[in-house]
């Protein structure tokens, strides 16, 4: 959700997140284990679906 348009406008718009901007389906995540486990828990689940 666009946060500032939600705020300003008062509608709920949606805004393509990382996942959705990634190139083709491919998401280059330069070391991942510095990312905390939920976030990469997040990435495999989005992954496998």
């Amino acid at each position: 959700i666009d946060i500032e348009k939600a705020l300003s406008e008062g509608v709920r718009a949606f805004e393509p997140g990382l996942l959705a901007k990634a190139n083709r389906g491919l998401l280059y995540v330069d070391e991942v284990n510095l990312l905390d486990d939920h976030l990469v828990d997040v990435l495999l689940d989005s992954a496998a679906s």
